[in-house]
């Protein structure tokens, strides 16, 4: 009985470590989503900045999102909390948005405009159809894939407003 036990704890011990070992083996890697083939890929390129005074912080971009895209500019703290945020349309030049600097925010900050495929709300048809229904269709050096779709995001450099 004895040994019976011992060949049956040897067992589980060996069926334990097996499931171990191939839950350790295996990556949990999130892809882009899969484009078409054929389909035109756009190129989105830019940069995001912050300018700081006194009382107050501005975060732009010159990047070439489309007209009509929503797209939220925020700033965000080190430890990536988001101090405040403003959603805007894209018309022209307008990927500018001004906050009141809070006295909790910290010494340093980083501006970011983040784009996805439901910004605060739907994207505008013409959006989708220049970018794919979940951005698929986009390229830029500042993406991000959340699983289902493309999240495009120019982050600024760490600026110090204290």
């Amino acid at each position: 009985m004895r040994k019976y036990k011992k060949h049956i704890s040897i067992l589980i011990l060996i069926l334990v470590l097996s499931l171990t070992l191939v839950g350790c083996s295996s990556k949990a890697e999130v892809l882009p989503p899969k484009i078409d083939q054929g389909a035109e890929i756009v190129e989105i390129t830019g940069e995001c900045n912050v300018e700081t005074s006194a009382s107050s912080v501005v975060v732009s971009s010159d990047a070439n999102i489309i007209d009509g895209s929503i797209v939220v500019i925020s700033v965000n703290g080190m430890d990536s909390n988001v101090l405040a945020e403003k959603e805007i349309v894209k018309s022209g030049d307008n990927l500018t948005a001004e906050f009141a600097i809070e006295d909790d925010w910290g010494d340093e900050i980083f501006g970011f405009v983040v784009m996805t495929i439901d910004s605060n709300g739907k994207q505008a048809d013409h959006v989708y159809l220049a970018y794919g229904e979940n951005f698929e269709k986009v390229k830029t050096e500042n993406m991000l894939f959340d699983g289902k779709s493309t999240i495009v995001v120019f982050q600024s450099e760490k600026t110090k407003i204290r």
